[in-house]
């Protein structure tokens, strides 16, 4: 029977002699703590099956060792890491260290060596290593076989075949009889090593000087067989002059070809080094310099001095010896010759040269915005107006009417632009600084404004802008009712206020909401009075226009759009017409609403109404008085309608009272069918667009079928006509009435009992759901217990009392 594994334990120690036995009286020499250590380790590893793998051999054969039947997996491991971190760790952690370098100097981490030790240990080192691989491949080394010159060591280059092996004389005489006395062998002994060195050094220059002869002899034989080398190949090859020329000329088209491309690389932009994008700050900080510069000099001009001084350098120059070297301030190029010839323009040219209207969100500060902002005088039907101020002095601008109301905007003394203002506070402190200045040179005024007034120069520069939104907001429209308005200066403008407005949205929203509920009860009392005086102003018109150029009207909500809406649908419908002034007004309004809702395509049931109700009147005006002219004596007012022309419509057509004007009424009609047919366009893809244009198609026909109009006139109501009825066709078609949605048919509910095929009175419960039935089971099995202790009790209390 074995033994247990603590008895096997004991026995192994017991034998190895590490523990003591008791019974044994001669006692062994102690082992050595070195050995005691290997000796535990070779037992741990015989008792540790674990850390033993063995292989069991299939076929054995006695007498042979055969290697890998047992292997100890752990300590093969644990060689592998350990061989691992001392090479593949190291190269992980060097891994993307480029700068990484591995400090191989000799004693660098040795403390107990001085600079000095170090130096001179690293200086025979290096020393060392040099020699050790210079030393046996040197052929030009002096010094060898013992520090003798190999000049007199016998390199046996005389010997004779025939030698019949007798010593020579001077052997004999040097080495067995004398050689004492030779003057050759006492210097030799003799000499001290710096004459050694002497020789040494003397042999070397002496070779070196030959080696240069040497070299020198041979490049004048090279020469000489380079001079000699054509004649000889034109003898063995007869095509080697257009052999040589072609290959010639495939070299020089290469390095042609190659100096090109170096040029182009030289001149591309993407080889020249770049600047720093600079910041929105410091692009400020810059321009706000500039501009303080500017006006330094633009003040200094103005004074005595500077011309004094201008004056010295010019006869300074008469004088002076004009070379390259020469050009000092009086030097002036063909740009400055331009600006100089323009002496009047000198602030024009400044900010021309300084100052762009930069881009904002995609909108560039150019004069072709104006087309797409502000331009009223567009071919187009959702453009069909254009701007005239020639309406007297029947409106009035309440922000500038603390100012002389007879004063107009450059119209005095031109004055000379500064580049430095200050922000101002108030609409009338900021018209007296223009009263002397050009309207072309308000937005170059307005943008100064903002240069200087950055945020990030002053912290109350944040303020100032926000005031600086209400006062512009009132400039805009002030220069709307003047006669002299300009449109480029208009639109200009608008551009800042967009720019401001981006930057400071809660400011421009007070400030447009202010603007609106003025101009709300403005509306209202044109509305409720009903009388031509109350006219709406032309800022008011224009103010609806800058809020849907500088706010986004696609939105569903909006804080100043959707009023400005409902504003426009109000006056489109509680408006009543009463003059023609009245149907271009309307006209107007419905122009702005093509341009709110171009990208929301929103229905406004306002507009088509509008447009309806004002075909209605421009046919029964059309018809009353076409039967007022057949009943009169002539027909040349029947012909003057043919030949009438529609024009574009005006602002000042608002404030039209002549009904009796023809051609005013050919430009409404005009007008009015270009407006259906853009609607008609924009909503064709609407679900109710059969609904709204029905209507309007029939009025349409009636009007090409009744009416006395010119050719052009009819024809293009005859093609909107044509196109209204085309998408309507469209939309018939491509319309899908509404149905029930359809559900899957639900099936009769059917109340035929089932019967059970194994039914059996002894059987309790049929319940399909197990785990019901495994609870009913249980519960009348309980309800049983309970009966048979009840009746148990019974019968013991009964025994009990007889």
């Amino acid at each position: 029977m074995t033994k247990s594994q603590l008895k096997q334990l004991k026995k192994a120690l017991r034998d190895a002699g590490i523990s003591s036995d008791n019974r044994r009286r001669k006692r062994k020499k102690p082992i050595k703590q070195e050995d005691r250590e290997s000796i535990l380790e070779n037992i741990r590893s015989q008792f540790n099956h674990y850390e033993k793998k063995v292989n069991k051999v299939k076929h054995e054969v006695g007498g042979r060792k055969v290697r890998g039947i047992e292997g100890h997996p752990s300590l093969s491991r644990q060689a592998g890491e350990e061989k691992r971190k001392n090479t593949i760790l190291k190269d992980m952690l060097r891994r993307n260290k480029e700068g990484c370098f591995v400090d191989n100097r000799f004693g660098e981490n040795d403390t107990h060596l001085s600079l000095e030790e170090k130096m001179l240990q690293r200086y025979a080192v290096e020393k060392q290593k040099l020699y050790e691989k210079n030393s046996i491949y040197n052929l030009d080394d002096d010094v060898g076989n013992f520090e003798e010159s190999l000049a007199e060591v016998e390199d046996f280059e005389n010997i004779r075949e025939d030698d019949s092996g007798n010593i020579d004389f001077k052997t004999v005489n040097d080495e067995h009889f004398g050689g004492f006395d030779n003057p050759k062998q006492l210097n030799s002994i003799k000499k001290s090593k710096s004459e050694i060195m002497k020789e040494i050094i003397e042999k070397s220059k002496l070779r070196k000087y030959e080696r240069q002869r040497e070299k020198e002899n041979d490049e004048i034989k090279r020469e000489m067989l380079d001079a000699e080398f054509d004649d000889l190949h034109s003898l063995l090859t007869k095509n080697y002059g257009t052999i040589s020329s072609k290959t010639d000329e495939k070299q020089k088209d290469k390095d042609i070809q190659y100096d090109l491309s170096v040029k182009e690389l030289a001149f591309e932009k993407r080889a020249c080094p770049s600047n720093r994008t600079k910041t929105e700050e410091e692009i400020a900080q810059e321009k706000a310099e500039e501009l303080q510069r500017l006006e330094e000099e633009r003040l200094k001009r103005m004074k005595y001095e500077y011309f004094l001084e201008n004056d010295v350098k010019k006869t300074r120059s008469v004088f002076s010896i004009r070379d390259g070297d020469n050009l000092e301030d009086d030097y002036i190029s063909d740009n400055d010759n331009e600006c100089s010839n323009n002496a009047d323009n000198d602030t024009e040219f400044h900010s021309f040269k300084i100052y762009k209207y930069e881009k904002i969100d995609g909108v560039s500060y150019s004069t072709d915005s104006i087309k797409n902002r502000l331009n009223l005088n567009e071919k187009k039907a959702t453009d069909g107006f254009s701007t005239s101020n020639n309406l007297g002095s029947e409106s009035k601008n309440t922000a500038f009417e603390s100012s002389n109301e007879s004063q107009d905007l450059g119209v005095g003394k031109k004055k000379e632009l500064a580049y430095i203002y200050a922000c101002p506070s108030s609409s009338s402190e900021f018209l007296s600084v223009l009263e002397d200045i050009e309207q072309k040179d308000i937005p170059k005024v307005v943008d100064r404004i903002k240069v200087l007034h950055h945020p990030s120069l002053h912290p109350l520069n944040k303020e100032k802008l926000q005031t600086f939104i209400v006062v512009l907001l009132d400039l805009i429209l002030y220069l709307s009712e003047k006669k002299s308005a300009s449109l480029i200066t208009l639109d200009l403008l608008c551009e800042h206020l967009r720019d401001l407005s981006y930057k400071y949205p809660e400011a421009c929203y007070d400030a447009f909401h202010k603007k609106l509920r003025s101009t709300r009860e403005r509306f209202n009392q044109l509305i409720f009075s009903g009388k031509t005086k109350s006219l709406p102003l032309i800022q008011d018109l224009l103010f609806l226009r800058i809020i849907g150029a500088i706010f986004p009207t696609s939105d569903l909500s909006h804080v100043i759009v959707t009023p400005t809406l409902l504003i426009m649908g109000q006056l489109l419908s509680q408006l009543k017409i009463i003059s023609s002034g009245d149907i271009v007004l309307k006209l107007y309004i419905i122009t702005l609403f093509a341009k709110y809702i171009n990208l929301s395509n929103r229905i406004v049931p306002e507009v088509t109404n509008t447009l309806f109700n004002i075909l209605k009147i421009l046919f029964e005006r059309n018809n009353r008085n076409l039967e007022n002219k057949k009943t009169s004596i002539g027909s040349g007012n029947i012909l003057s309608d043919l030949f009438c022309k529609p024009r574009a419509l005006k602002i000042s057509d608002i404030y039209s009272n002549d009904d009796n004007d023809k051609e005013l009424e050919i430009s409404l009609l005009k007008t009015t069918v270009q407006l259906i047919d853009h609607y008609a366009t924009l909503w064709s893809g609407k679900s109710a667009f059969i609904e709204i244009f029905s209507p309007c198609l029939n009025l349409l026909k009636e009007f090409y079928d009744k009416m006395s109009l010119s050719s052009e006139l009819l024809d293009e109501i005859n093609s909107i006509c044509q196109g209204i009825s085309k998408l309507l066709q469209f939309s018939l078609e491509t319309r899908k009435p509404l149905k029930l949605q359809a559900h899957k048919p639900i099936p009769i509910p059917s109340f035929i009992p089932k019967f059970e095929k194994e039914y059996s009175l002894d059987k309790k419960s049929y319940d399909p759901n197990h785990d019901r039935a495994k609870s009913a089971k249980l519960r009348s099995q309980y309800h049983d217990l309970e009966r048979q202790k009840r009746c148990k009790e019974i019968k013991i209390q009964s025994m009990q009392q007889k």
